[in-house]
């Protein structure tokens, strides 16, 4: 009996990131894409504007091709133009049936060109509540010819429609989905590697970015530790992502708060799994989200998360989580809500596994797949 096509099979799939790093939109555009490939029979391209990194490697192990092409923003009309003719022609040699980007400068750069590239459709992926804007008039320019948006949090999908004035009949909401890898460590094998002992670690995995609200993070921990040590008790903060060059200003910053000894710079981390069944809580500070991947994996491992109390991460924890949420800021009720964790493993561990429920429930890889199968079947004519 001859194998069914999908309706998928041999459509050219370009997805578009600014860099060729790895943080929350690269992971998940890359899981679609292996998807993608793998089961839809696909042919999948990633291309970004810059530095070939972690993303990179991951795609010449899933045989999936990658590039990098100059960017046309920003510039003067004159050399906008010029760029922006170069760019489109770069992409138009692709011969693509469909793009893909993700994050608002590679979804303005290929807004203002997938027409002319020969693609039958473009996909705006908005992945936070509104950062790095490009300029309204260019915004608007750009938008009035996208024929569908797709946010992975409720609150993305409300900047789309109140900010940039999207029609709300262009806009999905599809939620990350989460596959965790199995560890490459065990938790006893992590502990000794990091040298901790039986010490409480708490971990955030994030890259090194401005956006994250650290400061607010580094109050929080030293007040904790105020509280911690005086029970002669010892604790670590963990910190896995790369570095957006900001390292250097919060090793200095975690040096005037007197909590150097208590924070580890741990880099890229490829072992994320390994490392989260290694610690006992999760942290999560930023100024703004859609659905952020570090507080998705975390609760995934089955972790509490103390968090930010905004949209996206109210979103993704759901109703069990919101207790553990603060302000934006308030580093004192941040630190209570760690102590009050920290002291009581019972509860740490209900946080946990109702987070993991609602990981399997809300934010099922399969999911995922399938609400953007059926967007992007439909735009196949």
């Amino acid at each position: 009996m001859p194998r069914k096509k999908h309706l998928l099979e041999g459509s050219r799939i370009i997805f578009f990131f600014g860099s060729l790093e790895l943080g929350g939109a690269e992971r998940q555009g890359l899981l679609l894409a292996k998807y993608l490939k793998l089961t839809c029979r696909a042919e999948v391209q990633v291309l970004a504007f810059w530095k070939p990194g972690k993303l990179a490697k991951m795609c010449d192990d899933l045989g999936i091709p990658w590039g990098l092409l100059p960017s046309p923003l920003p510039g003067s009309r004159l050399f906008l133009f010029f760029r922006t003719l170069k760019f489109m022609l770069a992409l138009r040699k692709r011969r693509p049936d469909m793009i893909l980007s993700y994050t608002m400068h590679p979804n303005i750069a290929c807004g203002l060109v997938w027409r002319y590239t020969g693609a039958k459709t473009f996909i705006w992926n908005q992945r936070d509540e509104g950062v790095f804007r490009m300029g309204a008039s260019l915004e608007r320019r750009v938008i009035r010819h996208c024929p569908l948006f797709i946010a992975n949090s409720k609150k993305g999908a409300e900047f789309l429609v109140e900010e940039l004035n999207v029609s709300p009949e262009k806009v999905s909401v599809i939620h990350n989905g989460v596959e965790l890898s199995p560890p490459k460590l065990s938790r006893g094998a992590w502990r000794q590697k990091l040298d901790v002992g039986e010490a409480f670690l708490a971990c955030k995995v994030a890259n090194l970015s401005e956006t994250k609200e650290w400061k607010t993070l580094f109050l929080a921990w030293g007040r904790f530790l105020k509280a911690w040590e005086q029970k002669d008790r010892h604790a670590v903060l963990l910190l896995a992502g790369d570095d957006f060059n900001f390292k250097g200003k919060l090793e200095v910053l975690s040096r005037e708060l007197g909590i150097a000894h208590a924070v580890l710079f741990l880099g890229r981390v490829d072992d994320i799994p390994g490392l989260l069944k290694a610690v006992d809580l999760a942290l999560f500070s930023s100024e703004s989200e859609g659905l952020p991947n570090g507080v998705l994996e975390s609760m995934a491992s089955g972790l509490g998360v103390v968090a930010t109390d905004i949209p996206g991460i109210r979103e993704a924890v759901g109703p069990d989580g919101i207790p553990f949420l603060f302000s934006s800021g308030d580093d004192k009720a941040f630190s209570e809500m760690i102590l009050k964790l920290a002291l009581d493993p019972e509860l740490r561990l209900r946080a946990g596994e109702a987070n993991q429920m609602r990981i399997e429930d809300q934010f099922n890889p399969e999911k995922m797949y399938a609400k953007m199968i059926d967007l992007l079947a439909g735009r196949r004519e």
